[in-house]
């Protein structure tokens, strides 16, 4: 971002225009790179993780409190487990994109870019890997897609959560067993966001 206009009494931004592809869009078109890309969203999200975040973000832990409590469509038990994770987990002080995924990195020019800035808060890394591994659990195929097109997706989705996963941990120390209690939070907080098409895969991710 340049600087912040007004135009017509009306506030604006001006930003730099990226016409690269993003990686999700050149996995469409390639899906033999998924290994690739794979590793290259794991290796730009441990990048991000090493930066110290600016005191004026919000906290993780209180920005995933404020979406259960806003929310009614989470199941009594599950949102008990919730609160209950949010005061065992680490708070951390890690800059978090908080919707890390292909989709929000623009590749092609000199260096990549990541984009999609507005759930940034400041946290425990393993939280925003959380996010990202639920995500690509849980993201629903486009309506309308042919079901061949949704076998080959269910088929990708596995290499490409794996793939990241494992590159990520080559780069970056995060405890297995905390990891895991931040992706059981970070699923009940996706579930009351209400997401149209991820109810079934986020329960099934909860064991429901």
């Amino acid at each position: 971002m340049y600087e912040t206009v007004v135009r017509d009494g009306r506030p604006g931004l001006i930003m730099e225009r990226l016409e690269e592809p993003d990686l999700l869009t050149l996995l469409g078109r390639r899906p033999w790179l998924v290994l690739n890309i794979a590793r290259r969203t794991a290796e730009l999200h441990a990048e991000l993780h090493r930066v110290d975040a600016p005191a004026a973000l919000p906290r993780l832990k209180e920005w995933i409190r404020a979406h259960l409590e806003e929310s009614d469509v989470v199941p009594e038990d599950l949102h008990r487990e919730a609160l209950s994770l949010l005061d065992e987990l680490p708070d951390g002080d890690r800059l978090c994109h908080g919707d890390f995924h292909p989709g929000n990195i623009m590749v092609g020019g000199e260096r990549p870019a990541v984009v999609d800035w507005t759930s940034a808060t400041r946290g425990d890394p393993a939280g925003d890997v959380a996010r990202t591994w639920v995500l690509l659990e849980a993201s629903p195929v486009p309506p309308g897609a042919p079901a061949l097109l949704r076998r080959l997706v269910g088929i990708g989705r596995g290499v490409l959560l794996h793939g990241y996963a494992r590159a990520y941990l080559r780069r970056s120390m995060i405890d297995a067993d905390r990891l895991s209690r931040w992706t059981q939070l970070r699923a009940i907080e996706r579930l009351a966001q209400d997401v149209p098409g991820e109810r079934e895969r986020l329960l099934t991710l909860l064991g429901r």
